[in-house]
């Protein structure tokens, strides 16, 4: 067997050193990202891309907050004998585990309400509003039992004027039935306007980021361009870091704004 010369074992000890600290950073586990699920119908997939691209303008967010799409076209909370929010809210709580729920529905809640585990209503009806409010109920209160917090979007405004009002009303329901919570890790957020005061009449045109005049909305009336979701996603990612920081995390400190653009925004907008 060799024997190191007293010369040798200070190079010894520094190369055995250099391999335990190469070693204990390998085994030392990567913080989990802050998880984000965005549920609903189409407009919460448009609010996804929007607040995923807005976080990917800052490198530092990226490892910090992780965004997962599990929106559902043409799903609400009327006919849930079709898809069953309440209990598909706990499905991902399981699966993703996420922090924050992004709420985003009732573009499609314009028919009778059909629940095979609860209450009935024809649509219109007198009874429709409040048997709507209890599925809103179940709806929170599945995410409450998650552990996960909730920011719920209203509907935005709609070119159709009846369905316009109807949206409006159903805000409200969604609002009051926050406040009744009286719990601050749920939230209820009013959608963008384009006027923040005052009348918000549907406008396909409005201002960009950058101030000129561009197309948000899109031929339906009732979604956003590409460009609207972005001012969208700039909107509601401060609330994100407000509710964020009621769950002990400040993202402004872990990660100061920063202006400039990414050139890989659209790669990391991916479905899941």
């Amino acid at each position: 067997m060799r024997v190191l010369s007293p010369r040798q074992f200070p190079v010894f000890f520094a190369a055995a050193l250099s391999l335990a600290v190469v070693a204990q950073a390998q085994n030392t586990a990567k913080p989990e990202p802050f998880r984000i699920a965005f549920v609903g119908d189409s407009m919460a997939d448009g609010l996804w891309q929007g607040v995923t691209r807005t976080i990917a303008k800052n490198n530092c967010l990226k490892p910090l907050i992780e965004t997962q799409r599990f929106g559902q076209i043409g799903t609400g909370l009327t006919r849930l004998d079709k898809f069953n929010w309440p209990r598909e809210l706990v499905a991902i709580g399981r699966r993703y585990k996420p922090q924050i729920y992004v709420v985003s529905l009732g573009l499609n809640d314009r028919n009778p309400i059909h629940d095979p585990e609860g209450k009935d209503a024809q649509y219109m009806s007198k009874e429709w509003p409040d048997v709507y409010r209890e599925k809103i109920d179940k709806m929170l209160k599945s995410a409450i039992s998650m552990k996960a917090s909730v920011v719920w979007l209203g509907i935005p405004s709609l070119r159709d004027g009846r369905a316009d009002k109807e949206a409006k009303e159903k805000n409200a329901l969604y609002a009051s039935a926050v406040a009744a919570l009286n719990d601050p890790t749920v939230r209820y957020v009013d959608f963008w306007r384009i006027k923040p005061e005052g009348e918000d009449p549907f406008s396909t045109y409005g201002p960009g980021e950058d101030g000129k005049l561009i197309a948000l909305r899109t031929p339906d009336g009732s979604h956003f361009t590409p460009a609207g979701y972005d001012l969208l996603g700039a909107y509601l990612y401060p609330k994100i870091v407000e509710t964020l920081r009621q769950r002990g995390v400040d993202i402004d400190k872990l990660c100061p704004a920063k202006n400039e653009a990414n050139p890989d925004t659209k790669s990391s907008v991916k479905s899941d």
